[in-house]
């Protein structure tokens, strides 16, 4: 369906990992916007509308959406499900108060194009690259901000070995991004 849509463009290129991917996209478009999103997150029918409103002010750098589980049918996956609701709703909202957002999560994020450019696009020093650039969006001197009704469903974890694996990488990526802003 999309293949046929003069809208849409096919790009290919390697594996080199996610933010590899999104820089050589970037260098197609023309757009002062742009959302990226992970392959396994659907989006909720107004994300997209919801996830742009917020670039009315120029100053905005990135905005995060609200990630939630989709696939929340055993404990583990209930727990992560509450926890990200948690997480996203109580605490993104309190660090957005203070400009602290850390992560526009790879699930749905919405970032300015020149906002992209002056923090020096997605970097491979890290690997959490969305925790990465949303730092330099900051240091470059925009804001990051949340939109609460821009809400995307994502595949958690669902054994325990996947679910460890997945926080020591969100850990030590988060590590390596603080040493290196």
């Amino acid at each position: 369906i999309a293949a046929a849509n003069p809208l849409v463009r096919l790009v290919q290129q390697a594996n080199g990992g996610k933010w590899a991917a999104s820089n050589t996209a970037l260098r197609y478009i023309d757009t002062d916007y742009f959302i990226i999103l992970d392959a396994d997150s659907v989006l909720e029918r107004d994300a997209i509308i919801w996830i742009m409103q917020p670039f009315i002010e120029p100053e905005i750098g990135a905005v995060s959406g609200i990630v939630e589980v989709g696939n929340s049918h055993n404990w583990l996956t209930s727990c992560q499900n509450l926890e990200y609701r948690v997480s996203q709703n109580i605490h993104r909202r309190a660090y957005e108060v203070f400009d602290g957002i850390l992560v526009v999560p790879g699930a749905i994020g919405a970032w300015r194009t020149k906002a992209m450019i002056a923090a020096g696009l997605f970097s491979g020093e890290t690997i959490t690259e969305d925790a990465d650039l949303t730092l330099a969006v900051h240091r470059a001197g925009f804001r990051v901000v949340m939109a609460e009704n821009a809400r995307a469903h994502t595949e958690a974890p669902e054994k325990v070995q996947s679910f460890m694996s997945q926080r020591l990488r969100w850990t030590l990526g988060m590590l390596q991004v603080s040493w290196k802003h």
